[in-house]
Order: C-alpha cells, then sequence, then structure tokens
C-alpha cells in the first residue's frame, strides 16, 4: 500500500496533487492519504488581546478550510 502525506493549504497546485492521487486511486493503485494542514505558531504580541483559546480556535478552522476541497475530492 502507497502511504502518501498531502500538505494543503488551500492551493491550486495542492487541489492538483489531491486530484493526482485520486487517479492513482482509480487506476487500482492501493493509496492512504493522511492530510496535512500547518498553520503559523501564534505569536503573544500579534493577538492583539485575543485569548490564546480564541487564536487556537481561528487557526484550527483555517486549517479546516484549507483542507476542505481535498476532503471532498478524496
Amino acid at each position: 500500500m502507497l502511504k502518501v502525506l498531502a500538505a494543503v493549504y488551500g492551493s491550486i497546485p495542492a487541489d492538483r496533487a489531491v486530484e493526482h492521487l485520486v487517479g492513482l486511486a482509480k487506476s487500482g493503485t492501493a493509496i492512504e492519504v493522511l492530510l496535512l494542514n500547518v498553520q503559523p505558531e501564534i505569536v503573544t504580541w500579534q493577538t492583539h488581546g485575543m485569548a490564546e483559546e480564541a487564536m487556537v480556535a481561528h487557526r484550527h478552522e483555517l486549517g479546516q478550510q484549507a483542507a476542505e476541497i481535498a476532503e471532498r475530492v478524496l
């Protein structure tokens, strides 16, 4: 089985890479795909008074948005 770590960040090239993986699967290749999205580190002085929990939730939301198209395609 082919195991692939696919970086997704909401770009067209990243989406094309996921579409390529789907093509591999359709051609009969056994494949397991793990989607990865990395958000920048939260820097305290940049939070402008927002609670850290709110910033973490916001970054989580951004990551989910970035992976949304890839999840649908897969």
